[in-house]
């Protein structure tokens, strides 16, 4: 197993993308990016991986096996604000750390192109196209990493994740699909009910006049993350 610390901080950019993304206002910047910084030093991004070659039932011929997590930090910090139903303060945690751990996809990505000299062809999480409970069968190989998981197959820390990372054949030279923090992997992922979910059409402005994502998005966001506890 090998480890990989990433550096997850957000810039101004993030921001105003993420505000676009997912329906909030301009006028919410301010309290995004103070939560921006009151995240950073609690974030301890990290991806831990083992390279594999092809053997039944996957059938790459070369990828890696990856987690990826934020750390307990983000939990703790979001936990405070459940206790005190501050639903608006938990979902801006929320999206801000969602897309913290997006960028981390993207730089693990290119980070572990340079190093097999191979071009990523996907991420492909787990229960996408092989079953979730291929991780009992690699988890003994990750000793030690600070994720771990029930019998569900939830992970805990809740800003983690596992993937495949299959490398297409040939050196790397072609530029990589895993340039944008999230969008090509959203479309890789069968998660469509994902209350971060982007829209091209959206980013690109292709859907203007139509309804601003915040107006039912949020909503479902909230009871994914505090319950019944933020509706009247």
């Amino acid at each position: 197993m090998r480890t990989m610390e990433i550096d997850a901080q957000l810039s101004t950019e993030d921001i105003r993308k993420l505000i676009k993304r997912y329906g909030f206002a301009e006028s919410d910047f301010a309290r995004l990016a103070a939560f921006a910084q009151t995240l950073q030093p609690l974030v301890n991004a990290r991806a831990y991986y083992v390279w594999k070659q092809k053997k039944a039932p996957v059938d790459y011929e070369d990828y890696a096996v990856v987690f990826i997590s934020l750390g307990e930090g983000v939990d703790a910090l979001q936990e405070v604000y459940l206790e005190r139903e501050a639903v608006t303060e938990g979902y801006m945690i929320e999206c801000l750390a969602s897309v913290m751990l997006s960028k981390t996809y993207g730089e693990c990505v290119r980070r572990l192109e340079a190093e097999r000299r191979k071009t990523a062809e996907k991420i492909d999480f787990l229960g996408d196209t092989y079953p979730l409970s291929l991780m009992e069968k690699w988890y003994p190989e990750f000793t030690g990493i600070p994720v771990t998981f029930n019998r569900q197959y939830v992970l805990t820390p809740k800003k983690s994740v596992v993937f495949l990372l299959p490398m297409a054949p040939g050196e790397a030279g072609a530029e990589t699909v895993f340039t944008d923090a999230g969008a090509p992997i959203c479309e890789n992922c069968k998660n469509t009910a994902c209350i971060l979910r982007e829209h091209p059409a959206r980013e690109s402005g292709q859907d203007k006049g139509k309804p601003r994502p915040g107006a039912g998005a949020g909503n479902y966001g909230y009871r994914r993350i505090f319950g019944n506890k933020g509706e009247k």
